[in-house]
């Protein structure tokens, strides 16, 4: 079994070269075809890409989340190196994890560093959809909402959600292009719904911190995270650190933030993702996604 998995490796490294580049020019042509960013000018027909996409597969960082526990409220949110043991990272976590603080070390798909540093362990799909969301980000440096990402939790969760929507759009577009025949996953035969339910704990248990009731929403959170596993969705740890990290993509289930719906209602109010990335990337506030919305309509 060493012998196979040596060789896969092998294999690998000597085709990531050329993977990386697939993927940057595949995801650069989606791009073009939906005239993004389109303010830069055109070479004999040629339309470049700025930022140019840059890849890097491997293994990015993990990150050490931490919220207090009396409210879901991401504190803190720190890259660790992906080559730490498995007890160095759960040393890490238990750290900063006590009576007043929730820490939580979780894996992530890939970092906005020029190039990105992507997972390599994921589908075709989800590459073309990582790549293209951090590449978002690299563009949105560039302009108000990305160079303001680390003002506060609010600007980071718009830049999250934008980046989302332009990642899974442009992946689509990608994927749609260039199609590719991947093995059937054996998929999971959960029988509850994972985003209703984490929705609804989300919900529930900000309504028991509101209240002051911090450990019942801890067991409340256990219980949860339980029963998932028993219908084979495994989560490590959920705890307000873990609402925290995942709750700043505003569209995901474990948000409660408004402005995952607001993004929504931006994008679906204009025509084309080009008109969104142009109405969106000046964004800095509640505010003025509120007079983005109303101008879009």
């Amino acid at each position: 079994v060493q012998e196979t998995l040596d060789s896969a490796i092998d294999e690998r490294a000597e085709i990531e070269n050329r993977v990386e580049q697939i993927l940057e020019e595949r995801v650069s042509a989606a791009l073009r075809s939906l005239d993004i960013p389109a303010d830069l000018p055109i070479f004999d027909g040629f339309a470049p890409v700025w930022p140019p996409v840059a890849v890097e597969l491997g293994e990015p960082p993990h990150v050490l989340a931490v919220s207090p526990r009396e409210r879901i409220d991401l504190l803190e949110s720190d890259l660790l190196d992906p080559d730490l043991a498995t007890e160095e990272l759960l040393r890490a976590e238990a750290e900063h994890d006590d009576q007043r603080f929730s820490a939580l070390v979780e894996d992530t798909g890939g970092v906005g560093t020029y190039p990105s540093n992507i997972r390599h362990r994921s589908s075709y799909s989800d590459l073309l959809q990582t790549v293209a969301h951090e590449w978002a980000h690299q563009y949105l440096a560039f302009y108000p909402l990305g160079f303001n990402y680390f003002d506060d939790n609010e600007l980071r969760t718009l830049n999250e959600t934008v980046a989302d929507v332009i990642g899974e759009e442009v992946g689509a577009r990608g994927e749609d292009m260039f199609p590719l025949d991947e093995p059937a996953l054996r998929p999971v035969q959960a029988t509850v719904d994972f985003r209703e339910t984490m929705r609804a704990l989300r919900l529930e248990v900000d309504d028991l911190l509101a209240a002051g009731h911090i450990e019942a929403a801890e067991r409340r959170m256990e219980e949860v995270r339980q029963e998932l596993a028993e219908d084979g969705i495994f989560i490590r740890k959920i705890n307000q650190a873990y609402f925290a990290f995942h709750g700043s993509y505003g569209g995901a289930p474990q948000s409660s933030s408004p402005i995952g719906p607001k993004v929504a209602e931006l994008r679906g109010s204009v025509a084309t993702l080009r008109d969104f990335l142009r109405l969106v990337q000046d964004v800095t506030s509640e505010g003025d996604l509120d007079a983005a919305i109303a101008e879009a309509t």
